[in-house]
């Protein structure tokens, strides 16, 4: 799997485990589109394992955006 379609199929699997859909998310989604893009362009022959490497696995960059929202909500309510 080579080029436009390793990009979007880690896309795609990142898309299908985020459970939820809010605005949150999408503009998160939006977010690693973006990085997903510049490091097409920056590295044209990447294959899926090549974004494993980079950005990790589709379920660990779910899991640590579950775990930042966490950290933050947790924040939000200690005093």
């Amino acid at each position: 799997m080579k080029n436009n379609s390793a990009k979007d199929q880690y896309f795609k699997d990142i898309k299908t485990l985020l459970p939820i859909k809010s605005t949150q998310e999408k503009k998160y989604l939006s977010k690693i589109n973006k990085n997903l893009d510049e490091y097409q362009y920056d590295n044209p022959n990447s294959s899926y394992s090549d974004y494993i490497e980079k950005f990790g696995t589709a379920k660990d960059v779910v899991v640590a955006y579950l775990q930042n929202c966490i950290k933050i909500k947790n924040k939000k309510y200690t005093y």
